[in-house]
């Protein structure tokens, strides 16, 4: 994968929903996945890849635990 993928909240005030989005350049990013989208908070998210590509994600799953996703890297669209 080239690029740069995000996860964030696509919202100005709400925590919700949680995105990934890619971008080539860093500047313009296209969301490809919604992570969360139901009424609540998912905060706090951090990303990592794996050795072998994957995306690792951990983030705060409505105030009450810490929630992980992993994303294989053929999940995610050319930047």
């Amino acid at each position: 994968m080239a690029g740069v993928v995000l996860i964030f909240n696509n919202s100005y005030n709400k925590r919700t929903p949680l995105n990934l989005a890619v971008s080539r350049d860093g500047e313009r990013f296209k969301v490809f996945r919604t992570l969360e989208d139901g009424p609540g908070q998912y905060s706090y998210p951090a990303i990592v890849q794996a050795a072998n590509g994957d995306l690792l994600i951990v983030y705060s799953w409505q105030r009450r635990t810490i929630k992980f996703v992993r994303v294989a890297l053929n999940g995610v669209p050319p930047a």
